[in-house]
Order: structure tokens, then C-alpha cells, then sequence
């Protein structure tokens, strides 16, 4: 099981992908089977960027606190949550 903690600032990805918000969505779908988080990934996601919309530009990982391969998590993210 993997826990992912991440504070990134949006604004510092190009397609504004609220990436902490969508961890946490992944958190919660992955530790506790979260039937909520499905409702709270489209609340993120309606007016900033989805899990799909990554680039692959890796700009969040140079910034990343925690030096996580944010793409990579972003890419299982999207394999949950965007049908």
C-alpha cells in the first residue's frame, strides 16, 4: 500500500492539476475504499486539471518536497478515477 503526501502549488504545473487533492482522493480510494473519494476527484477536477491532463513534464517533481515520481502516481491516479 502506498500513502502519497504531497504539497505542491497548482499553479506551478501547467495544466493546473491540484496534485495534493488528487492524492488524497487516491488515499482515501486505496486505504479505505473510499466510495466518497470518486465524488470528491470530480469536485477537483471540474475546474482544474484531471489526472489524465498530465503533460509527463515533471516540473511537480522538481519541486516536490518529498522527490516522488509524481507522474508515475499521477498515471495509476487516472487508471482509478478517469473512466
Amino acid at each position: 500500500m502506498i500513502v502519497l503526501l504531497v504539497v505542491i502549488v497548482w499553479t506551478d504545473v501547467p495544466k493546473k492539476i491540484l496534485i495534493p487533492d488528487l492524492f488524497a482522493c487516491y488515499n482515501a480510494k486505496v486505504q479505505f475504499n473510499d466510495w466518497n473519494s470518486d465524488y470528491y476527484y470530480d469536485v477537483h477536477t471540474k475546474a482544474y486539471g484531471k489526472a489524465s491532463d498530465c503533460t509527463g513534464c515533471k516540473q511537480c517533481e522538481k519541486i516536490c518536497p518529498q522527490h516522488l515520481t509524481v507522474t508515475k502516481y499521477l498515471k495509476e491516479i487516472s487508471k482509478i478515477f478517469d473512466k
